[in-house]
């Protein structure tokens, strides 16, 4: 890792702190990520070009820097691929006011102008029976509450309620009229595994670029606490914080963000963006269960 954080943390400088809890009534602002020099949290205020319905461009500009014929659906400003619609359960469920969380879930996190876009990494449940989702620590301080982007009749559907830095992941405690699954669209994630090894291809569902795959760079220690991150050419721009990185149908990774520019804005961009840094979920679980209290005993769908 060429970041001097990545360093810190990959040689064990950086202990472990307990995630804050967040108080019934604070809210924290969040902290930009520790582990990344550019995280991929997008501050939003338009708050109607992201939810459902959302913008549609069919102009030939717009095709062109999607590099697609068909139309572009804009939900990230300054991104040109074309995001990912809500699947049709989830579009389902919007219509009774409840809201599908799973992997690759668009979310809102925060109010006014600490609003930031990001993906949810997975739901399930933890040892306290609640209903949990996991995003990137930066994407929100405890307290702050969040949306889906892709059930705008649900409103709140729940709030983070934990942050850790040395990892960057956020829980959130989803209220009941979220319903958690292990497939959203097309990404399912069956289990948890170790980090990719150098040289193996993996995946990610973000709602700025989609569904991108790429290979591994820099291999971590399997999993572990000293060594959680990884280096990858996965394509991912502002937005895509939090979104699962996945070999096959097992969770291995979360999407931080980037030590330099450019991000991945583009398809016509090709390989030729800065290699984005993942974090281990199983480290990130791990941590949880050490400390307890919300997300500890987190188990998906």
């Amino acid at each position: 890792m060429t970041c001097a954080v990545l360093a810190s943390v990959g040689l064990g400088i950086a202990p472990a702190t307990a995630a804050p809890v967040a108080p019934e009534d604070r809210v924290v602002a969040p902290e930009p990520s520790t582990v990344v020099k550019h995280d991929y949290a997008l501050n939003y205020s338009m708050l109607e070009m992201a939810m459902e319905p959302h913008v549609v461009d069919e102009d030939v500009v717009s095709k062109i820097l999607g590099a697609t014929p068909g139309p572009v659906h804009r939900r990230v400003d300054g991104v040109w691929f074309s995001s990912p619609t809500a699947p049709a359960e989830a579009d389902r469920l919007a219509a009774q006011g409840r809201a599908l969380v799973g992997p690759g879930t668009p979310i809102l996190v925060g109010d006014g102008d600490s609003r930031n876009v990001c993906t949810v990494t997975a739901a399930g449940r933890d040892a306290g029976d609640r209903l949990i989702a996991l995003t990137a620590g930066h994407c929100g301080g405890v307290g702050a509450p969040v949306r889906s982007m892709d059930a705008k009749e649900a409103g709140v559907i729940g709030s983070v309620q934990r942050v850790d830095a040395t990892f960057d992941y956020a829980v959130l405690v989803l209220h009941g009229n979220a319903v958690p699954t292990s497939t959203y669209g097309d990404t399912r994630v069956a289990s948890v595994g170790d980090l990719p090894k150098a040289g193996e291809i993996a995946c990610k569902q973000g709602i700025a670029t989609g569904r991108t795959c790429g290979p591994t760079w820099v291999q971590g220690a399997p999993g572990s606490a000293a060594d959680p991150h990884v280096s990858t050419q996965i394509c991912a721009a502002p937005g895509d914080s939090g979104a699962p990185v996945f070999v096959g149908d097992r969770l291995v990774a979360m999407v931080m963000g980037a030590d330099s520019a450019p991000a991945c804005l583009t398809p016509l961009q090709g390989p030729v963006f800065a290699p984005t840094i993942v974090t281990s979920v199983r480290a990130q679980i791990d941590d949880m269960n050490l400390h307890g209290g919300p997300g500890g005993g987190f188990r998906l769908a």
